[in-house]
């Protein structure tokens, strides 16, 4: 018989930000799409993480990088 696991949209928000974060504090500096890239998220849902961590205070932004046509702002904690 097999399991049927559910999980929540929040859940996952909260398990994917936790990811973030975790490699921003660890490797410093990195963009929206570097971060989308690495953990194969959409860049609309990085997007709105960063927007989160960065309005509780727990990011900021640390410059620009060279751009290619995305957005290249870096993140820092």
């Amino acid at each position: 018989m097999s399991t049927i696991h559910v999980v929540h949209s929040d859940t996952v928000k909260q398990l994917n930000r936790s990811l973030i974060l975790k490699e921003i504090r660890k490797f410093g500096p990195i963009t929206k799409i570097d971060i989308a890239k690495k953990f194969g998220l959409t860049f609309p849902a990085v997007g709105n993480i960063v927007a989160d961590l960065l309005k509780a205070g727990v990011i900021e932004e640390a410059g620009y990088g060279e751009s290619r046509g995305a957005d290249r702002r870096f993140y820092t904690r």
